[in-house]
């Protein structure tokens, strides 16, 4: 690799390029005009997604309704690298066709048939190097393994890739909206996931002993019942440097409200 490939000036001029792959597309028409309106790229519709994270292992998770796909983005940073060296980069400009060398870069779709709602959030699980995935909906969470072959298959445009789905009986369309969810930092197997919902229930699953019960219910107010106009819509963890950090969770509402929450502690950790 080139010594001046860390230069800082061309360092993040890839990242200008990324909004315009492919990983982006719409393969369907969008409900209102508005869903296009200034994202057709190089001829092709696109669509906002849903959402958008990545892992430590440097893939790029997009989510776009109930699709969920990877690019390698060294993959594709190398490939702009060679681009930028043979003088082949095409301005950012509208066109009706890729550029090869951003065509190559193919992404992977994960065949998952289970997960049928729009996903509204990706939240990996970092403490397993990337490979647990969380996938959240209004009303429904899952969980999947990414599959290694991600890091090495570069033959196939789809992989089959098994979901979970976490607490069926109460993570469901009808029952109470999901808040936020987050992978407990001190878990000792990387396994708890945490799932608050707007009627101020904070559930813990073991997600490798148990997909459908919780391993703790918490009730984050002071009362078993909370008022009609109470809900919650957010939650964090506490910092570690701080006494009991990761074990103290803050829950926001929607009226303002912060309750502390301590210690929220797995079965093993």
């Amino acid at each position: 690799m080139n010594g001046d490939f860390e230069d800082s000036r061309i360092t993040t001029n890839w990242l200008e390029f990324l909004p315009y792959h492919p990983i982006f597309n719409s393969e369907k028409l969008g409900k209102t005009q508005d869903d296009f309106q200034g994202l057709k790229f190089y001829g092709q519709p696109r669509t906002k997604p849903s959402c958008i994270t990545a892992t430590g292992s440097k893939l790029l998770i997009v989510a776009i309704d109930s699709e969920i796909r990877i690019l390698n983005l060294m993959e594709f940073k190398l490939a702009w690298r060679k681009a930028y060296d043979l003088d082949q980069l095409n301005t950012l400009e509208f066109d009706e066709y890729l550029p090869e060398w951003m065509a190559k870069v193919k992404y992977i779709t994960l065949d998952t048939p289970s997960i049928k709602y729009t996903i509204r959030s990706l939240i990996v699980n970092f403490k397993e190097k990337g490979t647990l995935l969380s996938v959240i909906g209004d009303y429904e969470v899952s969980v999947l393994v990414i599959p290694k072959t991600v890091f090495s298959d570069t033959s196939n445009d789809k992989i089959t890739c098994k979901a979970y789905n976490i607490g069926p009986y109460y993570h469901i369309l009808g029952q109470s909206p999901i808040a936020k969810v987050l992978w407990h930092p001190m878990s000792e197997s990387g396994s708890h996931l945490m799932v608050l919902t707007e009627n101020m229930r904070l559930r813990m699953y073991n997600v490798i002993d148990d997909v459908n019960e919780p391993e703790h219910t918490f009730i984050c107010t002071k009362s078993e019942t909370p008022p009609k106009n109470q809900r919650a819509v957010s939650f964090c963890f506490g910092q570690s440097s701080e006494a009991w950090g990761n074990f103290v969770i803050y829950i926001l509402t929607n009226l303002g409200e912060i309750y502390a929450m301590c210690p929220i502690v797995p079965s093993r950790w």
